[in-house]
């Protein structure tokens, strides 16, 4: 059930892509008409609000500092109707200690009255233990993976230690996989193609049409099975 669905996107090392996935994810949300909170629980390496564009000089970090649970300017909305975004901040000393607290609890309480389904972008799982932290406090747990770039043990061990911490693993998302060398991305190149610029305005940092001009030449069908899908 999407209406009431908070969720944590969680990747097992840095550069796998976890914030542009969390970011695009929560924009296809927000356009199918739910109200989308992306919270960037990221509080030693924080991306999402350059990311999306916001300012970030109140976020997480300041909502831990109130005595009263109530916003005060930290739910930002974007220029995508339906998304808001609480940054993280300025950096604390103590991340993991804030993001297992009680206050936390609070917060994402707050943030459930606002929002129909809430995305949790947070650091890499195996470098330090927030993401863990978290697990017990959300219904559920994307895991981002690269293919050719992410080690299989990495991988299981990420799984292993969240499963450690009772999270709900709803599954896995390839992030970077190249459309020229996937016998996959030519399929899906093609049909969906022609959506980019609908999604994506002139100004977004995402994909928009004029970067899918740089996109391979979709294959003939027959060609395409001769593509072997890269999963080392």
């Amino acid at each position: 059930d999407l209406h009431s669905f908070p969720t944590r996107r969680s990747s097992d090392l840095p550069e796998e892509g976890k914030t542009t996935i969390v970011t695009n994810l929560a924009v296809v949300l927000a356009q199918s008409g739910k109200r989308v909170t992306v919270l960037d629980a990221d509080l030693r390496r924080p991306s999402l609000h350059k990311r999306i564009g916001v300012n970030n000089q109140v976020g997480l970090s300041f909502l831990f500092m109130q005595p009263k649970m109530v916003m005060n300017g930290a739910l930002q909305k974007t220029r995508v109707p339906g998304m808001s975004v609480i940054t993280s901040g300025n950096i604390p000393p103590n991340p993991s200690e804030l993001l297992g607290s009680q206050k936390m609890g609070q917060i994402m309480g707050k943030v459930k009255e606002e929002s129909d389904i809430i995305l949790i972008d947070t650091p890499p799982a195996l470098v330090v233990t927030d993401a863990s932290v978290l697990a017990s406090q959300v219904d559920g747990v994307l895991i981002v993976i690269r293919p050719g770039v992410t080690r299989l043990a990495a991988a299981k061990q990420t799984v292993e230690q969240l499963h450690r911490v009772g999270a709900n693993i709803l599954g896995v998302v390839l992030n970077n996989i190249e459309l020229n060398r996937s016998k996959y991305g030519h399929y899906y190149a093609r049909k969906y193609r022609p959506y980019t610029s609908y999604y994506y305005g002139k100004n977004s940092k995402y994909y928009t049409e004029e970067d899918t001009k740089s996109l391979p030449k979709v294959k003939d069908k027959d060609k395409d099975k001769e593509a072997d899908l890269e999963a080392d």
